[in-house]
């Protein structure tokens, strides 16, 4: 029997990914204003995280402090992310995983708009 370790395999692997992941931060800079980086901060995870019921409850549980982020924002359009989050009440409150991500999807688009268009 041919026992290999796995962390001779692995380790490699593990270094390319860790540079994938730094690369794609890098990438993924932003020039927002405090405000909009906060609520930048708490959303961005949930966003990128896998489409499933831990990213639901997750994003859900944030509502509270999502708001309070959004009424921080100074921006004009502001108005356009409160609503979006209002939006995401009743999906949050049915466990409709469907409705759910067409909401957040609708707060992903409000909040580009609010952070592009200030």
């Amino acid at each position: 029997m041919l026992r290999i370790k796995t962390s001779v395999l692995l380790g490699p692997l593990l270094g390319a990914f860790a540079f994938a992941v730094q690369a794609a931060e890098e990438d993924h800079a932003h020039e927002f204003t405090a405000e909009v980086n906060a609520f930048h901060q708490v959303m961005a995870p949930l966003w990128h995280a896998p489409k499933d019921a831990e990213r639901m409850a997750g994003t859900c549980a944030t509502l509270p402090q999502m708001n309070a982020l959004a009424d921080r924002i100074k921006a004009a359009n502001v108005g356009l992310l409160k609503d979006a989050l209002k939006g995401m009440e009743q999906p949050c409150g049915s466990g409709n995983e469907r409705a759910f991500e067409a909401a957040f999807e609708q707060l992903h688009d409000a909040f580009h708009a609010v952070s592009e268009h200030p």
